[in-house]
Parts: structure tokens; C-alpha cells; sequence
């Protein structure tokens, strides 16, 4: 359920969105936490105009004080919806809802910032600019910081050529865009940032097949392939099995509309597990018959 649908009858949309920023912003400063809102409301008019002020609240939260903003949140009747694990191929989004203000998804970190969430999120706490928002003052990043992470948008939504793409690069120019590049770097996006504003197919660097996969739009099933070939540790390949076979239940329960029963959880296990066979069939058994006749025909010679 978005903000506006929570509000049928009430303030208009966008006035609504805006005074669930605030609320968000006090629960924040009485658990003194730190927190930037990006995107939607919290960009520049001049960017809203073309891209709209969209109908949540997004918060980036400095990672060492996330527990204690997560424990306000859920004090103040504010009730997980999708988790950190569920919400995305980069686990870095938890989605809260509030009956009152609607949803507000609660940033751990910026996908392709990947100089590490506490030096990533000091980088742009350093740089912040103080914002309006819904009568409240509320810490954004910098102009250009704020078109980078844009721009990251437009990366991961495979959307080159998209709003965010536009806004974060297609319309900027000259020194704004050294500006933006040297962030980029600055904060170990290099990957995500070449694939996204040049025609690179492939940038060395941490998840740099998945990024390739997500920037050029390809399935579900490569992606989980791009995940597994990136992996750097035995655990994280273990933790990635784990991901693959076991039902979403946070995105099966949006996709019913329901809180899944148990019988649609184990329908569900069944389907993927039966995808992922068909992934190993179809990925790994050719290459391994390829192979074995490749030994035995130079046996023969």
C-alpha cells in the first residue's frame, strides 16, 4: 500500500508525503539518529518537476545507529513489511508501514557505494544540505550527490535512458559532471557508473556481473547466475543457496495480496526449487558433457 492509497479522503498526496517525512525526521532526532532523505520530496524542485515526488519517504540511516532507529520505528506502531533480505538482489532496503503515514523504506545503504555503508554515508553527511519538509528541516544530500544516487536508481532499474537517468547525467554538463564522476569514484561506484553512462559491457569490480545484469534488463535466473559467479566466499555462496531455494514470502505475500498460507509457502519452495533444477540443467550440464567429449576425443587421437 503506497502513502496516497493510505489517505483516501485526507490532505492531498503530495502535502501528505511530505508531513510523513517530518514524522519521519522527529522519530529520528528524539533516538538521535542520524538520517539523509533522498529521492521523491527530498530532491531539489527544479528535479521533482521532471520526476515527481513519489509517494513514500526514503531515508538512508547512518549504519552504526540503524538498530536504534528501527527499534523507534516499531515503538511508535510502525511494522515491517519486507526486510532488508527480501527487498532487493542488493539486500539494502526494509520497507515500514504506518496506518497513518504509509510507507517508508529505511536505506542501510546506497547500491554501488561500495567504498562501505559508514564511509559512504559519512561521505554524503558531509556534503548534506537541510531541506523542508513538511514545516520540519531535514537533511538531504548535496545537488550532485543527490543526481549520483539517481543515477545508481537508474543503474539497478536497467532504466539508461530513463528520468533518472536524464536527471543524473543525460542532462547535466560540464563541471557538474566532473563533480558527479569524481563522487562516483570517490566512493567506489565506478562499476555501476561506467556501465550506466558508457557502452561498457562488462567493468571490473565488486558485483560487476550483477551490475551488468541489472543495467542491461536481463531475467531473474541471470541475475541469480551473475550473484553466484560474483560470489567472493564460500559463505556468501552458501548464504546465496539459501536465498535461491527458500520461498519470498514478503514478495509472495504482495504478489496474493495476502499473508501466505503455509500450503502456498510449500507451493511456492516447490516452484523454485524446480526453477533452480532447470537453471542447473540448462547452465551447468551442457558444459560438463562439452567437456567430457572434449577428454575422451583426445583420448581417441
Amino acid at each position: 500500500m503506497t502513502t496516497a492509497e493510505a489517505v483516501v479522503g485526507g490532505p492531498p498526496a503530495a502535502l501528505h508525503v511530505r508531513l510523513a517525512h517530518a514524522c519521519v525526521q522527529w522519530i529520528a532526532e528524539s533516538a538521535r539518529v542520524r538520517v539523509l532523505h533522498i529521492k521523491g520530496h527530498a530532491i531539489d524542485e527544479e528535479m521533482r518537476v521532471l520526476r515527481g515526488g513519489g509517494s513514500d519517504v526514503d531515508v538512508l540511516v547512518a549504519p552504526s545507529e540503524l538498530s536504534r532507529f528501527e527499534a523507534a520505528l516499531r515503538s511508535l506502531g510502525w511494522t515491517l513489511y519486507t526486510t532488508f533480505r527480501s527487498g532487493s538482489v542488493f539486500g539494502h532496503a526494509a520497507t515500514y508501514y504506518h496506518p497513518t503515514w504509509g510507507t517508508a523504506d529505511v536505506h542501510r545503504w546506497i547500491p554501488g557505494l561500495d567504498r562501505g555503508p559508514c564511509a559512504s554515508f559519512e561521505y554524503l553527511w558531509s556534503d548534506r544540505l537541510a531541506r523542508e519538509l513538511g514545516g520540519v528541516p531535514c537533511a538531504v544530500p548535496s545537488d550532485d550527490h543527490h543526481r549520483l544516487i539517481l543515477l545508481l536508481h537508474a543503474a539497478r532499474n536497467g532504466a539508461r535512458r530513463g528520468t533518472d537517468f536524464r536527471l543524473g547525467w543525460g542532462d547535466v554538463e560540464g563541471p557538474q559532471r566532473r563533480r558527479i564522476r569524481n563522487a562516483a569514484y570517490a566512493m567506489g561506484a565506478h562499476v555501476p557508473f561506467m556501465l550506466v553512462t558508457t557502452d561498457a559491457g562488462v567493468v571490473p569490480g565488486r558485483h560487476a556481473r550483477l551490475w551488468a545484469a541489472v543495467v542491461t534488463n536481463r531475467g531473474t535466473t541471470e541475475q541469480w547466475f551473475a550473484r553466484f559467479k560474483d560470489a567472493s566466499s564460500i559463505r556468501e555462496v552458501s548464504l546465496l543457496v539459501g536465498d535461491a531455494l527458500k520461498a519470498n514470502q514478503d514478495h509472495l505475500g504482495l504478489k496474493l495480496g495476502h499473508r501466505p498460507s503455509r500450503g502456498e509457502l510449500v507451493n511456492e519452495q516447490m516452484r523454485r526449487a524446480g526453477t533452480a533444477a532447470r537453471w542447473v540443467a540448462a547452465t551447468f550440464l551442457p558444459a560438463r558433457v562439452r567437456s567430457f567429449r572434449s577428454r575422451r576425443s583426445g583420448q581417441v587421437r
